[in-house]
């Protein structure tokens, strides 16, 4: 991610990340208020809101960094000794002997839509 200042590369919200076209944009960036915080603003200049580029390999590890995201943030939803997976792994265990209970959808921050849940229980 060469060419953005620390504070547009801090400033990065999932909203601003395109993968499928390769490209993010630059619209806000992170500023630091001394003692008073952190607080986010505009770009430096007119002309530091951009879209940039991003190699194949950055858009591969961005989806890997999106899926732990996802799944760090459903494992923070469970209760002790419960498993919770989102339908894509309902799909994918098919036929493999799991149970699986509908928990309902769950608006996770960062995520524009919900969440499917699914308790998942080995078969018997």
């Amino acid at each position: 991610m060469t060419g953005l200042r620390k504070g547009e590369l801090l400033g990065l919200r999932w909203q601003d990340v395109d993968l499928e076209g390769g490209v993010l944009y630059v619209r806000q960036a992170l500023q630091r208020l001394g003692s008073e915080g952190i607080t986010f603003r505009a770009p430096k200049t007119r002309g530091s809101g951009r879209a940039v580029a991003l190699s194949p390999a950055t858009v591969r590890r961005l989806r890997q960094h999106r899926q732990r995201q996802l799944a760090a943030r459903i494992c923070a939803h469970a209760e002790p000794g419960e498993i919770l997976a989102p339908i894509v792994v309902r799909e994918l265990a098919a036929g493999k002997g799991f149970l699986f209970s509908d928990r309902g959808e769950l608006a996770l921050r960062g995520f524009e839509d919900p969440v499917r849940l699914h308790e998942v229980r080995w078969g018997g």
